[in-house]
């Protein structure tokens, strides 16, 4: 088949995406491609031709039907699947679920020989009309809107009795019937759509359909025209304002049906769906919980009735009753007043219509969000199916434009007042027609109406099979009064819903940027600060250059003075505590957030608390302001800060991983490579370490993040000191630097005021924090001895379990050993370094070695499998310095663990000496993978994961962010050999060597070993250096680091 044309970028909802395609010949395809991977994944084609039962001759009723049964069962016998198949009025459709991908040609090109060239067989004719395969069932209430309709119109004229069906004629006359229907409808004059989803490619869809022959002629316009009429209108047993009771039938329910003109070209503003949202509403002042409240009904549906594409819609209100609740006239007319009224309360609230629409329109986009790991998770969504109650893929596939077919009703453009007073004006008591039973609702039996003869399944004998019954002019005066009317207690009831404050405007693309942007994001200096002095505001800012989304990332760190922060554990626990009561705090704010499909956070940083709100660019300002302000206007007493909560965090604190421990003490040190791990007080049990913590006027910090404006001045009189705040704030996404400038600005007004002092003094900038990292002695071996609880838990293996006492693992001890390393290169890596950028070469070389260490710990074959499934193995990459962390849990005393990890240390570097090439080749594969994994961004909020938690941690270090980076990190692993890999474990991990630097933890079990026994195992442990019994005085004869970016390469290969 010829391709005329392709449109590429066609909106797709979730897991999805979309090219759709048209020909000369009329024919056009939506071709969905999935892009997630689903265990019960099936691939679903479905096609629809323009011929339905409105194209049946008058004496010859049912060989659309007919027709389309025969192409079915031609198609089901030859592929060996069972699809359906489904004749409406304006249309034929043939749907088909298909396990295997590989089987999509097959049943495509099969289905297209059916129907161009079906075989009328009269084996085939006689089954499909003795077994009735040809009928077609609808609703009773279908049928009575049909037969109290114009008589004229073309869409009631199936519900007429007739005699003249395809049952009446023989077998070879029945034959030329169908030759005739089809060479003048199905293969020359019809419309033919197709829809497509599969797991393959778009590019591999389109290729398969212009693989396929398509035998159409180029039709004309088939559509059966209505000229411009109801078919509810125009006839006088159809008056507005009446109830239309069927005769001796159950509905089902109660029907309030408006008559409407075609609402196909309204899909990108839908009015109805505004008031369809309003009725389906519950709660407080909702007409759902007044009439399930008070009158024992349920409101079932309030939308347009799926009609297809015949020139007119019907919008339906569909209610029923409970089983307990009687049904009489009465009933009724209080259902008919209540809805009238609440349209009423509708009509009258047309200042907020804008804001409901802006509800509705970010509602209905939910499944097409621009990106699938950023927001599928968060909103739990799933993926649309093509074929369901709410999205019908046949019915859309005929009425819409190829290019709008999934988008059409769901990315709706802004409000119209104009169409939405339109939609309106239809729905007045004076054009509505009820639909109502003469059986009670609770009666088992429902009536169902079989095509092409046109009766009802108990249709009475007479010439009228319903009544008619004028509303009464009290009824119809209640229904027409304006809102609200004194007389009338329903309109005390109801009210509209709450407003969702934060619900986005504008979703448009903000303007790109034309200039190509540098590695990861810049730092914006505003004009305030140009003027030789330092504001205490870092403002990082990227603008999406690379997915093209709707969405933005706003997050702000909330950093008090570094001195203040320095002040370790007092500092550390005021933070943790205050993260949590802002976090609390701003519960509502959160509830509102995902009201709007955003997200709004607040935790701790590594050194501060941190406020990230993400979602639509164009209302999270709002949202962030909002929630900044809040912080700012609470005050904290000192005493909040008490013994209570402080047991109550350390509680929370303390974790199921025996390596927080190493972790924690790593960062109390401030060594180098652990700046990145958060910064929480973790309650350590050891004689000399363990200490309580007072929070007294001079280490109170909670007067930092509240703005003096909202206190009091004895409240500021006794505040130790002037508060300052730094913050740190990052822009990501669809917005503009002129915005994030203009937000920074409004963020200072919100927050305590931000310092600003001259440059020599300024010491707030996380630069500084990594000033202040530090590195253990060369060669050195410290120890720190701690006491294991036994009623806590602790990780024995990859599976996190609880244990409870008397548990036998309460018998196992910790040991964990910190390996550092300083990220310098040496030796003959000089050279290769002059080739890329100095900072980045030596940071993904040690990163690649550690990596690759790490990998050749699996080829390890002489480890127990006991140690292998036990032991941990970690590598915390800094900025000046990286780290191995490994640790172990066993039954034995932690120094005889020690020797256990030794003894895996060693091995690895035996395995290094003898991998072969194929295996060093395998390792650098998956460390290649690795990488990418780790540094590369499918999607917007990875990228803003990356770069959040290199500015956290004060790494502003961006040249991994380049579309390069598979290439330099494979040169890099190129250049490994198996003697750089073997002099690099070394010269940094093997026992014994001069630059190891190694600090040990050990995690004793009191229960199994006593203060005797431990000094027995101590007695003989011999190490080169001393036990640490005072963090802080181990950590002033630390060595301070130098920052990378202020080091010159010829200095660090000096170190």
């Amino acid at each position: 088949m010829e391709i005329g044309k392709i449109l590429k970028d066609v909106p797709a909802p979730l897991q999805s995406k979309c090219v759709a395609i048209e020909t000369a010949s009329n024919y056009s395809a939506c071709l969905v491609s999935q892009t997630e991977d689903t265990l019960d994944r099936k691939s679903l084609l479905c096609l629809t031709i323009g011929v339905g039962r409105l194209h049946d001759p008058p004496d010859c009723l049912g060989l659309a039907e007919l027709l389309a049964g025969m192409v079915a069962m031609q198609t089901d016998s030859t592929i060996g699947l069972t699809g359906s198949v489904r004749v409406a009025d304006d249309r034929t459709e043939f749907s088909y679920k298909i396990t295997s991908s590989d089987n999509v040609s097959k049943v495509l090109k099969q289905l297209i020989k059916s129907i161009t060239t079906p075989e009328f067989s009269a084996n085939r004719i006689k089954h499909l009309i003795k077994k009735e395969k040809y009928k077609q069932q609808l609703s009773s209430l279908n049928w009575l809107q049909r037969c109290s309709g114009n008589s004229s119109h073309p869409y009631n004229r199936m519900v007429q009795p007739s005699r003249r069906t395809v049952e009446l004629f023989q077998i070879e006359e029945l034959c030329d019937r169908l030759a005739e229907f089809h060479k003048r409808h199905f293969n020359s004059n019809c419309r033919r759509r197709m829809a497509l989803e599969d797991g393959r490619s778009t590019d591999e869809l389109v290729s398969l359909t212009a693989a396929t022959k398509f035998d159409f002629s180029t039709p004309t316009d088939s559509r059966v025209r209505s000229k411009d009429q109801h078919p509810l209108e125009g006839s006088y047993t159809a008056l507005g304002g009446t109830k239309i009771r069927g005769k001796r039938m159950n509905l089902g329910g109660i029907f309030i049906v408006f008559p409407l003109p075609d609402q196909t070209d309204l899909h990108k503003q839908s009015p109805d769906l505004l008031v369809k949202y309003l009725f389906g509403r519950d709660g407080l002042g909702s007409l759902k919980e007044y009439l399930r409240t008070n009158l024992g009904v349920q409101l079932d549906s309030a939308s347009l009735t799926d009609t297809g594409c015949i020139d007119f819609d019907t919008f339906c209100i569909a209610l029923h009753c409970d089983e307990t609740t009687k049904y009489t006239v009465e009933t009724e007319d209080l259902i008919i007043s209540a809805v009238f009224r609440y349209l009423a309360m509708i009509r009258s609230q047309a200042q907020h219509f804008e804001q409901l629409h802006n509800e509705v329109r970010l509602d209905r986009r939910a499944h097409f969000l621009p990106e699938v790991d950023d927001w599928s998770s968060f909103l739990k969504l799933k993926r649309l199916p093509l074929v369901n109650d709410e999205f019908n893929i046949a019915t859309r596939l005929h009425r819409y434009e190829i290019a709008d077919v999934l988008s059409a009703r769901h990315l709706l453009s802004s409000y119209s007042a104009e169409e939405m007073n339109g939609f309106l004006a239809c729905l007045t008591v004076d054009q509505c027609r009820v639909f109502v039973s003469d059986l009670d609702w609770h009666t088992e039996h429902v009536c169902l109406f079989s095509s092409p003869d046109g009766r009802l399944c108990c249709q009475p004998d007479g010439i009228a099979p319903y009544n008619l019954e004028k509303l009464s002019e009290n009824l119809l005066a209640l229904c027409r009064a304006e809102w609200p009317t004194a007389s009338c207690q329903l309109d005390t009831v109801f009210t509209l819903p709450r407003p969702r404050p934060f619900v986005c405007k504008d979703f448009s693309l903000k303007p790109r940027d034309s200039t190509n942007q540098p590695n990861g994001p810049r730092k914006i200096k505003r004009q305030s600060t140009l003027d030789g002095s330092s504001s205490s505001t870092n403002l990082w800012f990227r603008q999406d250059d690379r997915f093209q989304t709707e969405l933005a990332y706003i997050s702000v760190d909330l950093l008090p003075p570094v001195d203040v922060v320095r002040l370790a554990l007092a500092s550390s626990l005021q933070i943790s505590i205050l993260a949590n009561l802002f976090s609390e705090e701003l519960a509502d704010l959160k509830m509102q957030a995902v009201e709007a499909d955003l997200e709004l956070s607040v935790s701790r940083s590594c050194s501060g608390i941190q406020v990230c709100c993400s979602g639509h660019s164009e209302p999270l300002p709002a949202l962030l302001l909002a929630a900044l302000g809040r912080i700012a206007e609470l005050r904290v007493p000192l005493n909040y800060f008490n013994q209570e909560r402080i047991g109550n965090l350390r509680a929370q604190k303390f974790s199921l991983q025996p390596c927080s421990d190493l972790s924690q003490i790593a960062n109390r040190l401030d060594l180098a490579g652990f700046l990145h791990i958060q910064r929480d007080y973790q309650s350590l049990d050891t004689q000399t370490l363990d200490r309580e913590v007072e929070i007294n006027p001079s280490s109170f910090i909670a007067h930092h993040f509240s703005n003096p404006a909202h206190a009091t001045p004895l409240e500021r009189e006794n505040w130790p000191s002037r508060p300052e705040l730094y913050a740190e704030i990052l822009a990501l996404g669809n917005l503009t630097a002129e915005q994030v400038i203009s937000l920074v600005d409004s963020i200072t007004a919100v927050l305590p005021p931000l310092s600003r002092r001259p440059a020599d003094t300024f010491r707030l900038d996380p630069f500084f924090m990594r000033c202040s990292e530090r590195l253990l002695p060369r060669g050195s071996h410290h120890f720190i001895r701690l006491n294991f609880a036994t009623n806590r838990s602790i990780e024995l293996t990859s599976r996190t379990t609880r244990l409870k006492k008397g548990d036998a693992a309460l018998t196992k001890s910790v040991c964990g050993l910190l390996l550092q390393m300083p990220t310098a290169i040496s030796g003959g890596l000089k050279k290769q370094a002059s080739k890329y950028d100095d900072f980045f070469f030596r940071r993904f070389w040690h990163k690649c070695c550690l990596w690759l260490l790490k990998e050749a710990l699996t080829l390890c074959t002489k480890l127990p499998d006991c140690t292998k499934r036990d032991l941990r193995w970690d590598t915390m990459i800094g900025c000046n310095a990286n780290c191995i962390v490994i640790e172990l849990v066993s039954e034995s005393h932690p120094v005889a663990i020690e020797t256990t990890i030794e003894l895996v240390i060693a091995c690895v570097g035996k395995t290094v000496d003898s991998i072969t090439k194929e295996q060093l080749a395998g390792m650098k594969s998956r460390v290649q993978q690795l990488a990418t994994r780790l540094f590369t961004a499918p999607n917007l909020n990875r990228q803003h994961e990356l770069y959040w938690r290199h500015i956290t941690c004060g790494d502003y270090d961006f040249s991994w962010d380049t579309n390069s980076l598979d290439t330099n990190v494979k040169a890099i692993l190129d250049r490994i050999s198996k003697k750089d890999l073997y002099n690099y474990w070394k010269k940094w991990l093997k026992q014994g060597s001069q630059d190891r630097r190694v600090l040990s933890v050990h995690k004793i079990n009191r229960q199994q070993f006593t203060f005797n026994a431990q000094d027995d195992y101590y007695a003989t442990y011999q190490v080169q250096g001393i036990e640490v019994r005072s963090l802080d005085d181990f950590k002033q004869n630390l060595q301070d680091c130098i920052p990378m970016q202020t080091a010159s390469l010829k200095d660090t290969f000096n170190s």
